[in-house]
């Protein structure tokens, strides 16, 4: 289900829209952090304690890097333009009409 939807959502050209892509941002997240875990799951087994640890630290700060860069990026383009929303209650307003 989760690869369907990543495939879906990136390859056609009309789902390149931010409207029609982020719900998907779950399962782009949900795959990276799968990924993350297989790696390092793997490398566990073939270094030292230490070693293990650095690259396990280095991860985390790797993870907190790119969130804030996310946020960051949201924050310019969807905040400070000013553009809205798509929420639930303009969704029901409509609906009602």
């Amino acid at each position: 289900m989760t690869a369907s939807l990543f495939i879906f959502a990136s390859l056609f050209p009309g789902m390149q829209c931010l409207g029609y892509v982020s719900p998907a941002d779950g399962t782009y997240a949900l795959l990276a952090s799968l990924g993350i875990w297989y790696l390092l799951s793997l490398s566990r087994g073939m270094m030292s304690r230490v070693d293990y640890r650095l690259l396990l630290m280095l991860a985390v700060v790797a993870v907190a890097i790119e969130g804030a860069r996310n946020y960051q990026t949201f924050t310019t383009v969807v905040v400070e333009s000013g553009m809205r929303d798509l929420a639930v209650a303009d969704i029901r307003h409509l609906m009602e009409r």
